[in-house]
């Protein structure tokens, strides 16, 4: 099956800084409280086994907030369920640079079989902004069902086993239809009950 991903080099590679947008972290100690990590669902379905620092992932640098560094804090979630107690969407992630393509390190979690789950939504330093629709088994799939699911534009690039199930994560690359222009901020906004789970951005500088 060919990559979704680019090949990037490692000098065009920039890690944008997602530390003051994310409000979870991987370990989970209390179900349902609104507190701890990743889906919130307990020691027992969390994403402990995701260990902090910069990683290749599919072929893919990733930086992974270490949560020890960052008030407890690692990865960004949001989601529209009332019953959840997610935001519906996040912080900007500030970006302040031009960039050919981003990469996005996700997952998502009580994800529809088909259909939109929610979208990242680019804003540029000209006043403009455009949304990349996140579609289940698209461009991003569930946490449970990512290490065999087939999208045609995201690859699974990291796996593990909670005390529940498989568990993994995808990325998906999305190519800049404005490269010459900065880009602002990126954010995350759930248009579904399910849950989406962002842990990195790359970024792949334009070419000098």
């Amino acid at each position: 099956t060919p990559s979704a991903l680019p090949d990037i080099a490692p000098e065009q590679a920039a890690f944008l800084p997602l530390e003051d947008a994310c409000n979870m972290g991987f370990s989970d100690e209390v179900a349902g409280d609104g507190k701890g990590g990743w889906t919130d669902q307990g020691d027992r379905n969390d994403l402990r086994q995701m260990t902090p620092g910069d990683k290749i992932l599919g072929g893919i640098p990733f930086r992974v907030i270490d949560p020890a560094a960052n008030g407890g804090a690692s990865c960004v979630v949001v989601s529209s369920n009332p019953k959840l107690k997610f935001p519906k969407s996040s912080d900007p992630v500030k970006v302040e640079a031009k960039f050919k393509t981003l990469v996005f390190l996700h997952a998502s979690a009580w994800t529809p079989e088909t259909g939109a789950v929610g979208k990242y939504v680019v804003t540029y330093a000209d006043g403009t902004s455009l949304d990349i629709p996140l579609e289940s088994k698209i461009n991003i799939a569930d946490w449970w069902g990512v290490a065999t699911a087939k999208m045609p534009e995201a690859d699974c690039v990291w796996t593990a086993v909670n005390g529940q199930s498989v568990i993994g994560l995808c990325a998906h690359a999305w190519t800049n239809p404005k490269p010459d222009v900065e880009i602002r901020s990126v954010s995350v906004e759930s248009v579904h009950d399910a849950v989406i789970g962002l842990l990195a951005i790359t970024g792949e500088r334009v070419s000098p």
